[in-house]
């Protein structure tokens, strides 16, 4: 790889909707080499897709409170060159597609092992990741920058930029993937000033941990909610909680986390 050249991290899989939803073959890939070229005069383009056959990926499997429904579906729309889009993006060098997790988990693990990669997503789960952010509509245009330490609210996208979006969700859900608010009387606002009154994300992550215990949620029901909207390339699920929870604090899992996570896991394995 160029030493001067950023990775571009592509999301393939709202890619194969979007033009997978035109009616002419020829013309749905010809939209999408257009846009792949744009990205490649930014930088070397790595492509992740989600497989056909992970629609029991091990979200549905985790997802005890609801079952996960992920936000991709072909009852939502006819594409008929969907296939077509993907067969293209996927003889692209570089393309990785997994079964076992999704694209999203694929793209932040590449941008973690990547400081400083550009990113071309519209999935709102990408922005607590760090990097630049390219622009749907032209990603030709100067990216969003996001750095490791920083996060802040878009009123427009409705979200959190960096660390606190994760957080977020966990307080607050996604109502996409059906993955429901572990208290459902907290409001959006609400989980806005607890998060927007933390400088920190040790601060944060305590304040997150007081308010969960504090109104009864269980521990498993904690856990659980991390696993899913964690971002990781570890199909593990307490892999992947005491992962999030390291990222988030530069540290091993705090003792609290550590009994939730290994109670999570041991109830997890007996019910599955």
């Amino acid at each position: 790889m160029s030493t001067d050249r950023p990775l571009v991290l592509v999301d393939g899989d709202p890619l194969a909707y979007k033009y997978g939803s035109l009616a002419d073959p020829a013309l749905a890939e010809y939209q999408a080499s257009l846009l792949i070229g744009q990205l490649q005069s930014q930088g070397e383009v790595r492509v992740f897709l989600t497989s056909p056959s992970s629609v029991k990926g091990y979200r549905y499997h985790i997802a005890k409170t609801a079952p996960y429904q992920g936000n991709r579906s072909d009852s939502k729309g006819t594409f008929p060159c969907k296939g077509r889009v993907r067969a293209y993006l996927k003889s692209l060098p570089g393309t990785q597609e997994t079964s076992l997790l999704e694209a999203d988990d694929l793209l932040a693990q590449a941008s973690r092992e990547a400081p400083g990669s550009l990113i071309y997503s519209p999935d709102k789960d990408m922005m607590g990741l760090a990097g630049g952010f390219l622009r749907l509509e032209n990603p030709l245009m100067e990216p969003t920058w996001v750095a490791p330490e920083a996060s802040w609210w878009d009123p427009e996208r409705k979200n959190y930029w960096g660390w606190r979006q994760p957080l977020y969700q966990i307080l607050t859900g996604d109502r996409a993937d059906n993955i429901k608010p572990i208290l459902p009387s907290l409001k959006p606002k609400q989980a806005r000033e607890i998060l927007d009154a933390s400088g920190s994300r040790q601060e944060a992550l305590q304040a997150v941990m007081d308010l969960l215990l504090r109104s009864g949620a269980q521990p498993e029901r904690i856990v659980e909610q991390t696993a899913l909207v964690a971002l990781s390339g570890a199909p593990n699920p307490a892999k992947r909680v005491g992962e999030f929870w390291g990222r988030l604090t530069g540290q091993p899992l705090i003792p609290t986390m550590q009994v939730l996570s290994n109670t999570w896991r041991t109830s997890w394995l007996q019910s599955s």
